[in-house]
């Protein structure tokens, strides 16, 4: 059986080789034991409600199975107020001359921290021992139940950003055709410090003006608002949870921001509250969460779900920690 369930710190080496596992480009999970010893402890002490400000707050949440973790995932209840959260803003300007009646359209890049105060959902990594079993779903969805349990946690708003793409050489055509001409350092050390540092290195050093897309390398404009291959799967869930692609980017690599109202994510829409009860372990198949904060919990198990309650094997109650009556969302599993 997969639980979902949030990180503790006796689970920084599991997620240190996770980390270590992912590639190029995951700001939000550098392989870094130390800084991810750090997420942990800003977890736990959020759900612990030691930290006020919700732009310091985030929940790292792990899945388990049979003691190994397969999986990561967080959420932060608000972006870009402790810290930057910068993007370049796609727009638009159309350019009239009178003299000889041409038109012509500029697509500008303009770096941007206008998403300041939305909640987001990331951190998403999956062993890929663990493809192929549902294991992926389950820990997305997880993230909208987990919202959907603590709607005062999270902002009318929530974005997704995804990693940008990479070429076959592992290389971020954005980043050598833009980025490198801004921050004199490689792909890798500023990732780094993107996943460890407050970002102000980024508005000291990138540039003060907008940018003409047209005059970027052509490698670096077909990357724009692209995901890196193994982000495909991501994207798919992401649109089929009716987030979709706004008008910012990844400054980095040009990854694609998707964006959703926290009340129209599918998953947080479509959740029914029940209560738990015996069962004998037949139905459809759910997604079904309990607890709160620290005590958060969510699987996957076939349940009859009518009346108000939700009926499931004793097994599946033991592994959430719960006894009959207790309330929970259940979540019909796509």
């Amino acid at each position: 059986m997969m639980i979902v369930r949030p990180a503790s710190a006796r689970d920084v080496d599991e997620m240190y080789r996770l980390a270590a596992t992912g590639g190029k480009g995951l700001t939000n999970l550098p392989p870094d034991r130390d800084a991810l010893a750090r997420r942990i402890d800003i977890s736990e002490r959020t759900l612990a409600g030691e930290i006020a400000d919700m732009g310091e707050q985030q929940v790292r949440l792990v899945l388990e199975s049979e003691g190994r973790l397969l999986g990561l995932a967080a959420l932060w209840p608000r972006v870009g107020m402790a810290r930057p959260f910068y993007s370049y803003r796609l727009s638009e300007m159309t350019c009239e001359s009178r003299s000889t009646g041409q038109c012509v359209t500029h697509r500008l890049l303009t770096l941007v921290n206008a998403l300041a105060g939305t909640s987001e959902v990331g951190g998403l990594l999956l062993d890929p021992a663990a493809r192929g079993r549902g294991a992926g779903k389950l820990l997305a969805r997880s993230r909208y139940l987990f919202i959907a349990r603590h709607r005062g946690l999270f902002a009318a708003r929530v974005l997704a950003e995804l990693r940008g793409y990479q070429d076959e050489a592992g290389n971020s055509p954005f980043w050598e055709g833009v980025g490198r001409h801004f921050f004199p350092m490689e792909f890798d050390e500023v990732v780094r410090l993107a996943g460890v540092s407050d970002l102000a290195f980024v508005e000291e050093l990138a540039g003060r003006h907008p940018l003409y897309v047209e005059t970027l390398p052509p490698a670096a404009q077909m990357a724009i608002s692209r995901p890196h291959e193994d982000g495909r799967a991501a994207f798919v869930m992401l649109e089929e949870e009716g987030f979709a692609c706004g008008d910012y980017i990844d400054v980095f690599d040009a990854g694609p921001t998707m964006l959703c109202e926290t009340a129209r994510i599918r998953s947080v829409a479509n959740a029914l509250n029940v209560a738990l009860g015996a069962g004998d372990g037949e139905g459809e198949r759910h997604l079904i969460a309990t607890g709160e904060r620290a005590d958060f919990r969510c699987t996957r198990s076939d349940a009859r779900v009518r009346d108000g309650w939700a009926m499931v094997a004793n097994d599946v109650r033991d592994a959430l920690g719960c006894t009959v009556g207790q309330d929970a969302l259940v979540l019909a599993a796509a």
